[in-house]
């Protein structure tokens, strides 16, 4: 059962942290997260720690999702768990409503799966509450993550920041829309080939799923 009040709170705390400038990102916390272990509810007690992190906004979560956790567990081995993220305040698409995330949350907590709802919107800051995590992204957000346009200072600025917290990324590859396979290669990238530990990128042999969540919306469809 959702508790209301916690996620209240998180929903309010948006107004004002998931915008927080450049200047003043070192005041995020480990309060700002409310953590549901699967079916056992909200976590109270947890004190943080490395994990594999998957930030989306799972509407509707489902088999691709899941696929790819098990692929990057898989992948970095070591037994870390992966937590599902979801920020109440997204970059392009604003703010979601407090009765919307206790729909998507309730998706994870029913499999019994974890999940954390938090205020951030930017990987700078997920990265101040997750230190020494794994953050596994798609081809398309790797792309905006390592352009320079989106960062005054330049990307490889940020870069040095989260390599300073211990923070990885695992990069799924895709299709494009004409079907044409894409993924990172780090070595050969302008400003990944200088941070050759932080990205791994998960082969079309490793992971491969057509399938996305605009699709299912569209066709009414969920997990």
């Amino acid at each position: 059962m959702m508790k209301k009040a916690v996620m209240g709170s998180v929903v309010a705390m948006a107004a004002t942290s998931a915008c927080l400038r450049w200047s003043t990102r070192t005041t995020i916390s480990k309060q700002n997260i409310t953590l549901y272990r699967g079916k056992e509810g909200v976590d109270t007690e947890w004190k943080g720690g490395p994990l594999i992190i998957f930030a989306g906004s799972f509407n509707p979560l489902h088999e691709g999702h899941l696929k790819l956790a098990h692929a990057a567990q898989r992948k970095l081995g070591g037994g870390k768990r992966v937590v599902y993220e979801i920020t109440v305040r997204n970059a392009d698409k604003g703010q979601i409503t407090e009765e919307e995330i206790q729909k998507r949350v309730t998706q994870f907590t029913t499999s019994n799966l974890w999940v954390a709802v938090t205020p951030f919107s930017l990987y700078i800051e997920k990265a101040h509450c997750f230190p020494g995590s794994v953050f596994i992204v798609g081809y398309d957000t790797v792309v905006r993550i390592l352009d320079d346009k989106y960062y005054p200072q330049g990307a490889a600025s940020v870069l040095r920041e989260l390599q300073s917290l211990g923070v990885s990324f695992l990069v799924a590859g895709r299709h494009d829309k004409d079907g044409k396979w894409q993924e990172l290669d780090p070595a050969a990238h302008p400003v990944a080939k200088d941070f050759p530990t932080m990205f791994t990128t998960l082969t079309k042999d490793e992971f491969c799923v057509k399938l996305s969540s605009t699709e299912l919306r569209q066709n009414g469809a969920r997990l």
